[in-house]
């Protein structure tokens, strides 16, 4: 008897909505179960993305060189185009 008056209090503690949240309390329960997987998962795929970091920094380094030697050869074009054109001269006629 005391068993029972014992756990009818602990029923009267609940929220009186309980039945309306059991579909919320299941899918925590899933996601709940599901997390040390997707951790995994997801630090598998970090350990991947650190090891493809020096491959990205050669690629950045190999993409900046091909720039600058790029802006180089234009540099050295537009310089030569301006040596080779004819100074104008304006002459006026009085």
């Amino acid at each position: 008897m005391i068993y029972f008056i014992s756990l009818q209090a602990q029923l009267m503690k609940l929220p009186k909505n309980l039945l309306a949240k059991t579909s919320t309390i299941r899918n925590t329960e899933l996601v709940l179960q599901q997390m040390p997987q997707v951790i995994s998962s997801l630090d598998a795929h970090v350990e991947s993305g650190l090891q493809s970091v020096p491959h990205l920094e050669t690629v950045a380094q190999l993409i900046s060189n091909m720039e600058t030697g790029q802006l180089k050869s234009l540099s050295r074009d537009q310089h030569s185009q301006e040596a080779h054109e004819p100074v104008e001269q304006h002459s006026e006629v009085a």
